[in-house]
């Protein structure tokens, strides 16, 4: 485990001026991946057409468990692959798996809800209220249980399943009625698919925590299960293949 695969050998000393170059930036990931968006995610943007992912992934051939990845800044997984090279971002996997899954309920089924311990209260303003009212039924999918407390207070029982119970619910729901409210009218999105968004969004962005080799496995594997794992609902990359043509450019050669 304190094995580090970048560190000198032979004993040769590493120049200084060898590693003063762009891919030593601690941002260079986000640079690679395109640096994720502080605002607001339904800003009208030019959208433009994404490539299918390719038919034949580096996990056809064997399974995922065979394979021996490499986390970076708890965010981005390396994985090695005979002569492929895949770089995912964790954050952005998470956010297309649990979008879709948010619309399966939607479309289906209600979510599992999970109780608070101590319920927590929003007050909203007299324009708020008759919007929350009319989202309550796909909140309630979504497995949030929230009732009216009070002329302009509600109170939340219950948050969806696996989020966990310091989330910010009152900002989530804040976010979800302006995004109804607004984003859909700046953006293609349908109202659920607004929501569901927004929600995942928010579910994504707790993960920050290193991950086994396990739940690596599962993860990849979930996410090469939906119906576009190469990006975010809102086009964003996913992930990204090199192979050794393109890792030969990186070094310039």
């Amino acid at each position: 485990p304190d094995y580090n695969p970048f560190a000198a050998t032979f004993g040769a000393p590493v120049r200084r001026e060898a590693l003063n170059s762009d891919k030593d930036d601690p941002e260079y990931l986000d640079k690679l991946f395109g640096k994720p968006d502080e605002t607001s995610i339904y800003e009208q943007v030019e959208r433009e057409v994404f490539p299918s992912i390719p038919e034949e992934l580096p996990f056809a051939e064997e399974p995922t468990t065979t394979q021996h990845y490499i986390q970076i800044s708890h965010r981005y997984i390396v994985l090695s692959f005979k002569s492929d090279l895949l770089l995912i971002d964790r954050e952005r996997a998470l956010e297309r798996i649990y979008f879709e899954r948010n619309m399966q309920q939607l479309s289906h089924q209600r979510g599992d809800c999970q109780k608070l311990l101590f319920p927590k209260t929003i007050n909203l303003s007299k324009t708020e209220i008759p919007l929350l009212n009319e989202l309550l039924p796909d909140l309630e999918k979504l497995g949030f249980d929230i009732n009216a407390f009070g002329n302009d207070t509600f109170i939340i029982h219950g948050i969806p399943s696996g989020v966990p119970q310091d989330f910010d619910v009152e900002n989530v729901i804040h976010e979800i009625m302006h995004q109804s409210d607004q984003g859909v009218v700046k953006s293609n999105l349908s109202i659920n698919e607004s929501m569901a968004l927004t929600l995942a969004r928010k579910m994504a962005s707790q993960n920050k925590s290193t991950i086994h080799q396990q739940e690596i496995d599962a993860l990849i594997e979930t996410l090469m299960a939906t119906s576009a794992p190469n990006i975010t609902p809102d086009g964003k990359l996913i992930l990204k293949i090199f192979n050794t043509a393109d890792l030969a450019k990186l070094f310039n050669e």
